[in-house]
């Protein structure tokens, strides 16, 4: 549900979030973000018992969501966890749309991982936070 986040934001006109946030409240959108949310609780549980191997693996965290959602940090540690090649990057300063408030953080966080990919380099495994 991403159009009341863009209300103000330089990326669309207000009257086009607007628009978006209505269709976001309509009965059908909410019946499908409610089944949504059911399917990514059983993902989250098979993903669980998954290894990623030593596949390059970045995940980016708002600061807000880190320090405000009660057991958010371990999660994504655990998710950064899933490949002995992962790393979290923490954003700081952000809510919980990095790609809109931080783009170049998401940007060279890309870039990274596919440097990784093309030189078959070990990441920081420490956690990282932006600037």
């Amino acid at each position: 549900l991403l159009g009341g986040a863009l209300i103000g934001q330089k990326l669309l006109p207000e009257t086009v979030a607007s628009q978006m946030q209505l269709l976001e409240t309509a009965p059908s959108a909410l019946n499908e973000s409610y089944a949504e949310g059911i399917a990514r609780s059983a993902d989250d549980d098979a993903l669980a018992k998954q290894s990623f191997g030593a596949m390059p693996l970045t995940v980016i965290a708002a600061e807000q969501n880190m320090t405000s959602l009660s057991g958010w940090a371990a999660a994504q540690a655990a998710l950064a966890h899933l490949s002995t090649r992962g790393r979290l990057v923490i954003a700081n300063g952000s809510g919980h749309y990095v790609q809109l408030e931080q783009p170049d953080l998401v940007v060279s966080n890309i870039e990274q991982v596919i440097a990784m990919v093309r030189s078959d380099s070990e990441p920081d495994r420490s956690i990282a936070s932006s600037p």
